[in-house]
């Protein structure tokens, strides 16, 4: 019912008492209701437009990016001489280790923003500093265990390696896309939820409106059977 309908309800006595304070509460609630639905449109609202933001996987696109870039350098590098292959080969499986870690960590943390320095996937900075990292490191290792079983052990898995860090590279598509997927049908739920949560509201609100003008309705017929009777 409309606020205007429902203020112009007769304040008619049923059972010797006044509906006028019934009425009132009614018509809080009703307020109270259609500020809620209005609310949770809003809030809903921004829930749909933010669907397609995965803000904790950015900086692992940026961190994949960098992370092929330095293949690139590393294929320029395998031509030249002056270089080993085994240790540029043990340096791209020493990051594509830190860049598993890296992805995986990710994927798995949620999209809060925190410091910087605190695992933040939100933070472009971020990926920028851990890859300076990782490639530090990693150069650390190769000068470390560049030499003996560790070779033999990379020219058994460097193919394997290889084929891996290419779908490595492209895997944060997947995963976004995922993610996207899942966040829709979170989305989807909670729409369904809250839209039966104020539906359910809005039910009872009507039941008790509709036993007031029952209310009204019986008294009014009582009344008029009472004038007849006496006539």
């Amino acid at each position: 019912m409309d606020d205007t309908t429902l203020r112009n309800l007769p304040n008619t006595s049923v059972g010797g008492r006044n509906t006028e304070a019934l009425k009132q509460r009614l018509i809080r609630n009703r307020e109270t209701l259609s500020s809620d639905i209005a609310s949770k449109k809003d809030v809903l609202s921004n829930t749909i437009k933010n669907v397609c933001e995965v803000k904790n996987v950015s900086s692992i696109c940026l961190w994949l990016f960098l992370y092929g870039l330095i293949g690139l350098f590393s294929i320029g590098l395998e031509s030249n001489s002056y270089f080993n292959n085994n240790w540029i080969h043990l340096y791209w499986i020493l990051l594509t280790f830190c860049g598993s870690i890296i992805c995986v960590i990710g994927w798995r943390r949620s999209e809060v923003e925190r410091s910087w320095w605190n695992f933040d996937y939100t933070s472009l900075r971020f990926a920028i500093l851990s890859f300076i990292v990782s490639i530090a490191v990693c150069a650390l290792l190769v000068a470390l265990f560049s030499k003996g079983v560790i070779i033999e052990i990379v020219d058994l898995v460097w193919n394997a390696i290889l084929v891996y860090s290419m779908v490595l590279m492209y895997s944060n598509f997947l995963v976004s896309a995922i993610e996207v997927w899942n966040k829709a049908k979170k989305g989807k739920d909670d729409i369904e939820s809250e839209k039966q949560a104020l539906l359910n509201r809005c039910v009872t609100w009507n039941n008790e409106v509709s036993n007031l003008q029952g209310a009204l309705h019986v008294d009014k017929d009582l009344a008029a059977n009472e004038i007849n009777q006496n006539q």
